[in-house]
């Protein structure tokens, strides 16, 4: 017994150290700037897929709740699922995941680059900045709109091209 008294505070030392390393490397894993968000209930949305769309490790805002919408397209009866990320002052993220490589129909876009081998188009109108991008047999299209009812001009979360880009490449790191 007198053993287990002596190892006994080296085993907490030890489970702290390693709870402590682990927050930290997930907490790392996240570039500053960027959020975590209810990934374990966007897991869930795209379990119910037919196809399995990679998700985004991160986020360009705080995220208050998600909400998951799993459909099929009329035209082609291509199964999809939207996935809204709201903050508290009702910014929204919607990310789309479209199963086949679908027309996403953006008037002017520009031709960005994800990453060396993956394409994108990017639109920013007066609405949404929206980034859409095709791989493995989906279409992603994720659209950043700001709240600007009842905000004052003080008030701007200033996502940009450059952090869509960049959440756009966590989908397939």
């Amino acid at each position: 017994m007198r053993q287990f008294y002596f190892f006994l505070p080296r085993i907490m030392l030890y489970t702290t150290l390693l709870l402590f390393l682990t927050a930290c490397q997930q907490s790392s894993s996240i570039p500053e700037g960027f959020y975590d968000y209810q990934k374990e209930k966007a897991e869930n949305a795209a379990a119910e897929l037919s196809f399995s769309p990679n998700l985004p490790e991160y986020v360009p805002m705080e995220v208050a709740f998600l909400v998951s919408d799993r459909y099929y397209l009329n035209d082609s009866e291509k199964e999809a699922l939207d996935i809204s990320l709201y903050t508290q002052e009702n910014d929204l993220l919607s990310i789309q995941f479209i199963q086949g490589n679908i027309e996403t129909g953006l008037i002017d876009a520009e031709t960005v680059m994800i990453d060396e081998q993956l394409e994108g188009e990017y639109v920013d109108n007066s609405f949404a900045k929206i980034l859409s991008w095709k791989k493995d047999g989906i279409t992603y299209k994720m659209s950043y709109r700001e709240n600007t009812l009842g905000t004052t001009q003080e008030k701007n979360n200033n996502v940009s091209k450059q952090d869509l880009v960049q959440v756009a490449r966590s989908f397939h790191s």
